[in-house]
């Protein structure tokens, strides 16, 4: 039986499902958003939930794709909260202790990424991506005018990104996200530090999606539109961007696998910048970044093969 960690309404998670269900392969699914009650039994666990039940000796492989298991330990015919509270505080140590014990358990079996790698430090995986040979962009952490003055008039242009990311930020009934951004000057002496790149002439860029050992790739020629030609996130639904299959050279195929075994991780998506004289420049690696972009449009079948992967 294959286990699934996803959130409601998360579209990959229904096609790997689908191709399951083609092969005839068992699983159940948990939800963030699912409250999990969780009893052990001799040398087993048993999870229950929505009228789900089933043992965690019955799981073979795990397919980590988002969110967690909201779970306690707490017995929930016991008033807990009516107990001292150093003796509440220490039982919900201990229960958190058995949740970690329960994540190492669940990892144990056969997986595609873990909660422990779900998100990868930008500035790190940047630093290891060089370690090991990958071109990479001029990186600066700055917090000051007078410092970003100094290094835009010795680097010309600049671009600013978050370091976490690509955060949607909420405010009441609106939502934006933060996308990258080409930076002139700033109005503060002081800010909070901030993450500034030099600019990469772009000929194209490359999505990239990483599958044990393997990698399926995408050409994106998002220079080709000015809303798009900084971050391609930033669409113009009026244009459609030009996509096409791309195969990787094999040098940077190996810069890829090494740089996720570094990382410990056996799925993602990599973004690459390809510099118009042909320099290939390591972005970021997102592990539970979205691959149908580019699964469909190239015939990858990479939902198949998760499904594979995680049914053999």
């Amino acid at each position: 039986m294959v286990l699934i960690i996803s959130k409601e309404n998360e579209a990959s998670t229904l096609d790997i499902i689908s191709w399951l269900d083609k092969k005839n392969t068992p699983w159940v699914r948990i939800n963030k958003e699912d409250e999990v009650t969780v009893t052990p039994i001799a040398d087993d666990y048993i999870f229950e939930y929505n009228n789900t039940s089933f043992k965690l000796s019955k799981i073979k492989s795990v397919w980590y794709r988002r969110g967690e298991i909201k779970t306690s330990f707490f017995s929930t015919d016991k008033d807990y909260e009516k107990l001292p509270e150093p003796l509440f505080t220490f039982l919900k140590i201990e229960s958190r202790f058995l949740k970690d014990y329960l994540y190492f358990l669940i990892f144990q079996k056969k997986h595609l990424n873990t909660f422990s790698t779900a998100v990868i430090n930008k500035l790190i995986a940047t630093d290891i991506a060089e370690s090991i040979g990958f071109k990479v962009p001029e990186s600066y952490v700055l917090n000051s005018k007078k410092e970003f003055l100094k290094l835009k008039e010795e680097k010309g242009s600049l671009i600013t990104k978050t370091i976490c990311g690509n955060p949607i930020i909420r405010v009441k009934e609106r939502k934006g996200s933060m996308y990258t951004t080409q930076v002139e000057s700033v109005k503060e002496d002081n800010f909070f530090p901030s993450l500034f790149q030099t600019t990469i002439p772009k000929k194209y860029e490359l999505r990239v999606f990483y599958l044990d050992g393997k990698t399926y790739s995408m050409a994106i020629f998002s220079q080709d539109n000015e809303s798009t030609s900084i971050d391609l996130r930033n669409h113009d639904f009026d244009i459609i961007q030009r996509t096409v299959p791309f195969k990787l050279p094999g040098e940077i195929n190996n810069k890829i696998d090494l740089l996720m075994n570094k990382l410990k991780l056996n799925s993602g998506s990599i973004d690459i910048l390809v510099s118009p004289d042909n320099k290939y420049y390591f972005l970021e690696v997102n592990p539970v970044g979205q691959f149908g972009m580019l699964s469909y449009p190239c015939n990858y079948r990479i939902e198949e093969k998760i499904a594979d992967y995680l049914a053999s």
